[in-house]
């Protein structure tokens, strides 16, 4: 649906840590939802083309558009703090699945197309990228002590860790 607490083919997911507050990627209203502990609809917000995947940090809402691509990073009054552009320049993404942040607030997104992993200072700078045994990433995370792990979707079907 396209009411407020509606949705239309819903992806990412996650929750503040310290509110409790729910954010949900409305990817085909092209917008993100915000929801109480009590699962009651609270705001909506963002001028976005297929949100795919939310992470939050104590000083933001960060927000990849996958029909852009870019990665939006809003403050909690969810006003737009900057954008992140991810495609159409040498060095950067062609392809955005998913990214995760690391415990410096960098933020690693993934490139199914070119088998590579974005790695992005806060700020919108790209730091460097990781080429070598990246196949198709569709899932990031960090582990415990920091290094990452990938699901590969195309040939082995298969978890990577750099």
């Amino acid at each position: 649906g396209r009411r407020n607490g509606e949705f239309k083919s819903p992806r990412g997911i996650n929750i503040h840590e310290i509110t409790g507050d729910i954010f949900v990627c409305d990817f085909g209203n092209n917008r993100m939802q915000v929801f109480t502990p009590e699962y009651k609809f609270k705001s909506k917000f963002g001028n976005l083309y297929h949100p795919m995947c939310v992470q939050l940090s104590l000083e933001c809402i960060i927000v990849l558009d996958q029909g852009n691509p870019c990665v939006h990073v809003y403050n909690f009054d969810y006003s737009l703090k900057r954008s992140i552009i991810s495609h159409g320049l040498m060095g950067q993404v062609r392809s955005t699945r998913t990214f995760c942040l690391d415990s410096e607030g960098n933020i690693l997104l993934t490139d199914y197309d070119s088998n590579c992993i974005c790695v992005f200072k806060y700020d919108g700078s790209l730091l460097h990228q990781i080429f070598k045994g990246v196949i198709a990433p569709v899932g990031i995370s960090l582990d415990t002590r920091g290094r990452i792990i990938v699901v590969s979707h195309r040939d082995d079907n298969c978890l990577q860790f750099f």
